[in-house]
């Protein structure tokens, strides 16, 4: 049976004095009913690239200008649901509090209605997959996803994404795409592909109120507790 055949199937087992635990096993895609794909119960959207990327520096500022700029991220700021703001290099500018402005000379109209929306983003160049909720403004940049319109709670789907079985699944599936030092170059069409466990609402509630306790120990600067929290 080729690789694409094959699927991780995910199970979820409640875990004392731990909440919910997800782990994996491998099955056969004839088995796949309680799956879906990325892409077919959420929006994934791709980052900024190629000359749209050079654009965005006339946009971008040091500090906070004005009322309306917004914080920007790259794919480094990014760790398992927390997003790590501070000194920033992109496209070979160092900035030490990046904020973008909506100039729309230089970024889109649809990027900056994208950027002002809740949603999970996922770095793009990782040993893992990683994944934070953004429910302020934030803008990306090159090599950073979005995932928005989510079937399910997104939450819950950040908990899959941040995932062990989401990682090994992913490594399996795009092994020869890895690149050196262990690193994923993930892109758009992959991360669509990453199947989703569609479980009925309450256990995406319970998932969801356990990501919830988690973002609070993050928030609080407990993040050795936070990591050892992680799926």
């Amino acid at each position: 049976v080729c690789s694409s055949d094959l699927v991780e199937q995910a199970v979820f087992f409640p875990s004392s004095g731990q909440g919910w635990r997800l782990k994996s096993q491998t099955e056969h895609a004839s088995s796949r009913g309680s799956f879906k794909r990325l892409s077919e119960m959420s929006a994934v959207h791709g980052g900024i690239t190629g000359f749209s990327a050079q654009k965005l520096l006339g946009a971008m500022t040091d500090g906070r200008k004005s009322k309306k700029a917004i914080p920007f991220v790259v794919t480094g700021n990014i760790d398992p649901y927390v997003v790590e703001r501070g000194s920033t290099r992109y496209m070979n500018h160092q900035f030490n509090d990046p904020y973008l402005e909506p100039d729309f000379d230089c970024v889109s109209k649809g990027k900056w209605e994208l950027f002002n929306k809740p949603r999970i983003i996922v770095a793009g160049m990782t040993k893992v997959i990683e994944a934070a909720y953004v429910e302020t403004p934030m803008a990306v940049g090159v090599a950073v996803y979005s995932v928005t319109d989510c079937e399910c709670d997104s939450l819950y789907v950040l908990a899959i994404l941040n995932s062990e079985y989401a990682s090994k699944w992913y490594m399996n599936e795009f092994r020869a795409k890895h690149l050196a030092g262990g690193f994923l170059s993930i892109n758009k069409s992959q991360l669509e592909m990453i199947p989703v466990p569609m479980v009925n609402k309450t256990t995406q509630k319970e998932i969801s109120g356990e990501v919830q306790k988690l973002l609070g120990l993050l928030g609080s600067g407990n993040k050795a507790g936070a990591a050892a929290s992680r799926a």
